[in-house]
């Protein structure tokens, strides 16, 4: 009779619904929203890293819309009232810019350039559709 009871009961404890309790190890607990975008970039902010010294203390930098052999000037921005040695330039996604700007040397003049297509990527995130934008770093730093 023991043995009855004892499949009675555990044939009512497989049999219950656990579709009510939480499943701790669903991937709902485990999503990180803090660095999801699920605005869809149009815009960004685009970094370019520049360099100062003696014979170049505030250089002038240009920004090119496509290749710099184009030479469609966006825009010049005067660096003599930035404090650090780099700027944001805010522009539309999914283009080719370029940057670059002229350094003295003694008696040398060099121009540095960089360039990138700036897009955006999608990734989903548990149930959200995540943007990023990439190739927003510009380099055009004197190398010594």
């Amino acid at each position: 009779m023991k043995i009855i009871y004892f499949l009675l009961i555990v044939s009512m404890a497989l049999s219950c619904n656990t579709n009510n309790f939480k499943d701790f190890d669903d991937d709902d607990y485990d999503c990180d929203y803090s660095t999801c975008n699920t605005v869809e970039p149009f815009y960004a902010d685009i970094k370019v890293k520049f360099s100062r010294d003696i014979d170049n203390p505030a250089p002038v930098i240009y920004l090119l819309s496509g290749y710099y052999e184009e030479n469609k000037i966006l825009d010049t921005i005067a660096t003599d009232t930035i404090s650090d040695n780099y700027i944001y330039i805010n522009v539309a996604v999914g283009h080719q810019y370029t940057v670059y700007t002229v350094y003295k040397s003694g008696n040398d003049t060099i121009v540095a350039i960089d360039g990138n297509f700036v897009t955006k990527e999608s990734y989903e995130m548990c149930d959200s559709l995540c943007w990023e934008v990439e190739n927003t770093v510009f380099n055009i730093k004197l190398k010594k």
